[in-house]
C-alpha cells in the first residue's frame, strides 16, 4: 500500500457520510421508525414512531427478562427514582421550551436535559413539593368529615338568588290606556 492509497482512503473516510445510529434521544423526539430514521415527509404524515423502550430493545440482543436481571444486578434497588410521569412531564416541557425559546428552535441544544439531569431535576422537584406540602399536604384536597352537607354557607352565597329569575313582562296596551302615552317614560318603582 502506497502513501497515495493511504491518503485516498483517509479522504474517502472523511468525505463519505457515516450512517448515524438511532439513539434513545432520537426516539423521544419522535424521529425513529421501524426502518430507522423517519424522513420529514413521514413525520408530516404522522407515521408511527417508536417509543424509547422499543429502540432500546432493538439495540440489545437480549430478551426482556435477561435485561431485567442484568440491570437489577448493576443497580441498587434501594434507590427510589422520581416518578416516571413527572420525568415525562419535565422532559416534554423542556423540549417544548427549547424548541420555542431559541432562534434555531433547539436544533443545537443536544442532550442538555439528558438522563442524569432529568433525574436530578425530578429529585429536586419531588423534594420541593414534599417540603412545601408537608406531611399532610395531600389532605388539602380532602373535605373534612364534618362537612357532610358541603361547605358552610358564606355571606356572599347566602343572598344569592336560587332558581330562575322571571323576566319582566312587556307593557300591555290595556294597562297604559289608549296607547298615546308612548312619549312618556314609564314610572320607576321604588325599592322597599
Amino acid at each position: 500500500m502506497t502513501a497515495r492509497d493511504d491518503d485516498a482512503s483517509d479522504l474517502e473516510a472523511l468525505t463519505s457520510p457515516k450512517k448515524r445510529k438511532a439513539t434513545v434521544y432520537d426516539a423521544v423526539a419522535g424521529k425513529v421508525g421501524t426502518n430507522g430514521f423517519l424522513t420529514s415527509d413521514e413525520i408530516a404524515k404522522s407515521t408511527k414512531s417508536l417509543a424509547p423502550d422499543e429502540v432500546l430493545w432493538r439495540k440489545t440482543s437480549m430478551d426482556a427478562e435477561e435485561f431485567q436481571r442484568s440491570y437489577s444486578k448493576q443497580h441498587d434497588s434501594d434507590i427510589d427514582l422520581p416518578d416516571s410521569d413527572l420525568l415525562k412531564a419535565i422532559h416534554a416541557y423542556a423540549s417544548d421550551y427549547y424548541s420555542r425559546a431559541t432562534p434555531e428552535h433547539g436544533t443545537h441544544d443536544f442532550r442538555s436535559m439528558d438522563g442524569s439531569a432529568l433525574i436530578a431535576l425530578g429529585y429536586l422537584l419531588e423534594a420541593t413539593i414534599e417540603k412545601s406540602l408537608g406531611d399532610n399536604g395531600d389532605m388539602a384536597l380532602v373535605e373534612p368529615r364534618s362537612w357532610t352537607n358541603g361547605l358552610p354557607e358564606s355571606t356572599l352565597t347566602k343572598h344569592r338568588i336560587h332558581g330562575r329569575v322571571k323576566p319582566i313582562p312587556p307593557p300591555s296596551p290595556e294597562r297604559h290606556g289608549s296607547g298615546s302615552d308612548t312619549d312618556q317614560k314609564p314610572a320607576k318603582k321604588r325599592r322597599a
